[in-house]
């Protein structure tokens, strides 16, 4: 049986998690996610992406197992997600937090252009690259979702670029730019 966290939200989540996870899961979520709340000082549903890449932070210097790391991150991304989909949050925090490891950010020969350039595969973004542009490879360009599409919009404001989506029209890329372009403004 799963104890209750003290935090609404939490305990709702967990409720809804237990129904379609193995209990084990649950727990390792509800342990995680507390644990998360401990760091914070507050309500987990209030954190920012900064606050989350602090707890990164401090989970990688006390010498936590990447594993442990990627785990929690996984609770987090997993919590948020529910609460956007409750309409609790409008973003996710911690969707950005960690690579995504279907994309590739090549290193520019240059500066052009104040753009980021999404590509469909590495060979388009090795080549945007070497002309000096920002560019990215999506790999698996038939499956982006909203993850992608925030780690993608959170590189480009970073570095204060637009974003374009360049696509072949095949299928992949066809699907590529109906997957990607409308969720680049979620």
């Amino acid at each position: 049986m799963t104890l209750p966290t003290l935090d609404p939200e939490l305990d709702g989540f967990l409720t809804l998690l237990a129904a379609r996870r193995a209990p084990r899961t649950v727990e390792a979520y509800r342990r995680d996610l507390a644990q998360l709340g401990e760091w914070l000082g507050h309500r987990v549903s209030s954190a920012s992406t900064a606050e989350l890449e602090g707890w990164i932070a401090q989970m990688r210097s006390d010498g936590r197992a990447a594993t442990t790391v990627a785990r929690r991150i996984a609770a987090a991304r997993a919590f948020y997600r529910h609460q956007m989909l409750l309409g609790a949050r409008v973003d996710n925090p911690a969707a950005a937090l960690a690579p995504h490891p279907r994309l590739a950010f090549p290193a520019p020969t240059g500066e052009r252009g104040g753009v980021l350039l999404v590509c469909e595969g590495l060979p388009d973004a090795l080549v945007a690259s070497q002309e000096g542009f920002r560019a990215v490879a999506i790999l698996g360009a038939q499956t982006p979702d909203a993850t992608v599409a925030a780690r993608i919009a959170n590189h480009a404001a970073n570095l204060d670029l637009a974003v374009a989506v360049v696509h072949d029209t095949d299928p992949a890329g066809r699907s590529l730019a109906t997957n990607l372009a409308p969720r680049r403004t979620e």
